[in-house]
This record gives structure tokens, C-alpha cells and sequence, in this order.
């Protein structure tokens, strides 16, 4: 066998290659696409609920609007059903919505969370929270539709 024999196959071996190589690329680029959009919107969920836990005087600020603007319907379904004050179920609100955008983040990461909301939502807090936030923007469409089935089976 003459080196160029030799180096035809050498270049077809090479071009084999790198078929397998560019897939498995395409497949990490993809992996990391999803990862990154898990903590942006862990990320963005915590930044909107941070100040409120750290902060009390943002939360009487944001109770003296709530009094003129009212509140969410949710905030007041906490206020009656467990006699929180406003501001303790504002909080808990936000409380409750970092869990639930975090199973939203694991859910478009791919995880399986079915157990996890078939779980909360056996605790009335957590199913009043799904009632009234469910629906009201808060979350995307594919996530609501996806807890809503959940919950339909149950």
C-alpha cells in the first residue's frame, strides 16, 4: 500500500469523523441553550421577589398602594382564609411564587416535576395560591396547561 493509498484513507476516516463530532456540539450547544434559560428564570423570579423579603419597608410602601389600587385577589384570599394581615400575605404570595416559577424553570429545563405539584397541591395554601395565579399571567401557557392536567387527574 503506497502512502498516498494511505492518506486517501486517513482523509476518509477524518471526514467519518467529524460527522459524530459536530453532533455531539450541536448537542451540548443545545444543553447549555437549556441550562441558561433555567437560571434566568430562577434568576429573574428571585430578583423580583428579593427586595420584598429584605426590604420591610418596601413592603408597607407597597401596602399603602395596595390600599388605594387594592390587592390581588389572591392576597386577599390568603387575608381571609388564614387571617393574615396584608403584608404578611403579600409576602407569603411571593413566597409561594419563587417555588412555583421554580418548577416552571425545571419544568422547561426538562425535569420532571409532576410529582412535585401533585404534591403541593394537596396543601391548601398551595392550591389556593395555583387558583388565583394560575391563570393570571404569571406563568406561561405550556406550564399552566401542563399543571392544570396535573391537577384535572387528581
Amino acid at each position: 500500500m503506497s502512502i498516498n493509498e494511505l492518506g486517501s484513507i486517513g482523509e476518509f476516516m477524518g471526514a467519518i469523523v467529524v460527522l459524530p463530532t459536530l453532533l455531539f456540539i450541536a448537542y451540548q450547544v443545545h444543553q447549555n441553550n437549556k441550562v441558561l434559560k433555567w437560571q434566568t428564570n430562577v434568576q429573574y423570579s428571585h430578583q423580583l421577589a428579593g427586595p420584598f423579603f429584605n426590604s420591610p419597608e418596601l413592603v408597607k410602601t407597597m401596602l399603602k398602594i395596595k390600599e388605594v389600587d387594592g390587592s390581588m385577589p389572591v392576597i386577599d384570599a390568603f387575608v381571609d382564609r388564614y387571617s393574615l394581615e396584608p403584608g404578611e400575605a403579600e409576602l407569603w404570595f411571593r413566597h409561594l411564587s419563587l417555588i412555583w416559577k421554580q418548577l416552571e424553570a425545571d419544568y422547561h429545563y426538562g425535569e420532571k416535576i409532576e410529582d412535585k405539584i401533585t404534591l403541593l397541591l394537596t396543601w391548601q395554601d398551595q392550591k389556593l395560591y395555583w387558583e388565583h395565579a394560575g391563570g393570571a399571567g404569571i406563568f406561561g401557557d405550556d406550564f399552566v396547561n401542563h399543571v392544570e392536567k396535573i391537577a384535572s387527574r387528581n
